[in-house]
């Protein structure tokens, strides 16, 4: 997030977390929220990846950025991999961004 936000041609509208109560105004605990923005990044435990990316898709139009791995077990892959093809081209993964040296930045 540190990285989108000194950036000049994006903006950071929501911050989702399921419970956690934060006072800013971005943070927000409804999902549904998330459904009208341009793309979405999932930066949280591996074992939410797979769930955040299946209630997404169903509602989401927007581009997905999920760090690694997208999955934790065999079932969720072959469930990831039979995505619809134009749902996995708006689906993006990369480094776990704690490991990311520019994330400190």
């Amino acid at each position: 997030m540190h990285i989108l936000e000194n950036r000049t041609d994006c903006n950071v509208d929501f911050i989702y977390h399921p419970k956690k109560l934060v006072d800013d105004k971005r943070y927000t605990n409804d999902i549904d929220n998330l459904y009208n923005c341009d793309a979405v990044f999932i930066s949280s435990p591996n074992d939410t990846h797979f769930d955040y990316i299946e209630t997404l898709q169903q509602n989401f139009s927007g581009y997905i950025f999920c760090e690694k791995p997208p999955t934790t077990n065999l079932n969720e892959l072959e469930k990831l991999e039979k995505l619809p093809e134009i749902l996995k081209n708006k689906l993006f993964f990369n480094f776990h961004e704690p490991f990311l040296l520019f994330s400190c930045l």
